[in-house]
């Protein structure tokens, strides 16, 4: 449905702006550079968090497809967001036929979790390390994270120089808690906190729900693992 939405505001664009070539030409660069862009936009469908950055590539005032009188074609030599690369065709049809090739780049800006500072090998990483920022999709060829509670708790596998994307190749779980490991447990409610002693059933990594035995009662309770040996129950 939202494909067939996109495709019909597509074709909208093009009519609109095909008729307005009709009556008259570009006014300026400007005004053809921002037609391209419609033209774009308006077939290349994105998803939450992303935009599309557009550079017209080896034109300029002077190569500008001239006043069309009749029909006004546009297509796109690749549809869809296949390459970074792509070429706008604008092709008049008439007495004097021509046709214009406009080469564009192409970048789909895309959330990424980068490193706010340097991080090394070792380190677990929580969410005063990490923040989000747009990078362009083309130019990743790994896997990376867009979830900073996915990040949140693991261990840098290497290197990871401040403002890079934080790769999963490049990160590791952590292990917060072996099996038969003491630990404290933690019961919170309201402004009264309970710490107390219990071992851990299982092993089990940041934010993991465990079981933990209380030694004194044998009771088994679920709790959360909120940090190295510490467990919040419920």
């Amino acid at each position: 449905m939202v494909y067939l939405i996109k495709k019909f505001i597509f074709f909208f664009l093009v009519f609109f702006y095909c008729n307005l070539l009709f009556a008259e030409s570009f006014s300026s660069f400007q005004d053809f550079q921002r037609y391209i862009d419609n033209i774009i936009l308006a077939s290349i469908p994105t998803e939450a968090g992303e935009k599309i950055e557009i550079t017209i590539l080896q034109l300029n005032e002077q190569n500008i497809l001239p006043y069309c009188k009749s029909d006004f074609d546009v297509s796109l030599a690749h549809p869809g967001l296949s390459s970074p690369t792509n070429t706008v065709l604008l092709s008049c049809k008439g007495e004097n036929p021509s046709i214009l090739y406009v080469p564009v780049q192409i970048k789909l800006m895309t959330d990424m979790i980068s490193a706010a500072r340097r991080i090394m090998p070792g380190e677990v990483i929580t969410e005063k390390d990490i923040v989000i920022k747009k990078f362009d999709k083309y130019q990743v060829y790994d896997e990376y994270f867009q979830d900073i509670s996915k990040v949140n708790g693991l261990v840098a596998a290497r290197l990871i120089p401040p403002g890079s994307i934080i790769l999963k190749k490049s990160i590791a779980k952590s292990l917060f808690i072996k099996k038969n490991q003491p630990v404290t447990l933690i019961f919170k409610e309201g402004p009264i906190e309970v710490s107390m002693s219990g071992v851990a059933q299982m092993d089990g990594y940041l934010n993991d729900t465990i079981k933990i035995v209380n030694p004194s009662s044998k009771k088994i309770v679920d709790g959360t693992i909120i940090g190295p040996g510490k467990v919040e129950i419920h």
